[in-house]
């Protein structure tokens, strides 16, 4: 009778984990989608390739029923696919510098 009393708890926040094992994958999801909108796939390959094999191996471990190992890996996907849209943001080039080299110099005071 007391080991089912122990077991009770932990039954009760099995659906509060895996809840919240979902609301950071999707959030994850929806940082990497920003980040590949941004341009992070030519801009941060390195935190782009990261965010997509932690947020994978998040939806592995969620399929495993293994929440708070999908909870960490989606907190750290989210983290890479934020920097990943930082340093792509950071690096765009704005429509209208294409085409300086072409345009007129100021003549120098010689």
């Amino acid at each position: 009778m007391t080991s089912r009393l122990l077991l009770l708890p932990a039954l009760l926040l099995l659906p509060g984990c895996a809840v919240r094992a979902g609301v950071r994958l999707m959030s994850a999801d929806h940082a990497l989608d920003a980040a590949l909108e941004a341009g992070a796939e030519n801009a941060a390959i390195y935190e782009t390739t990261l965010a997509r094999a932690y947020l994978e191996k998040a939806h592995e471990e969620a399929g495993h029923a293994d929440y708070g190992a999908a909870e960490t890996l989606a907190r750290q996907a989210r983290a890479f696919a934020e920097t990943a849209r930082r340093k792509a943001s950071s690096s765009a080039v704005p429509d209208d510098v294409d085409g300086l080299e072409d345009a007129p110099r100021p003549r120098s005071k010689e």
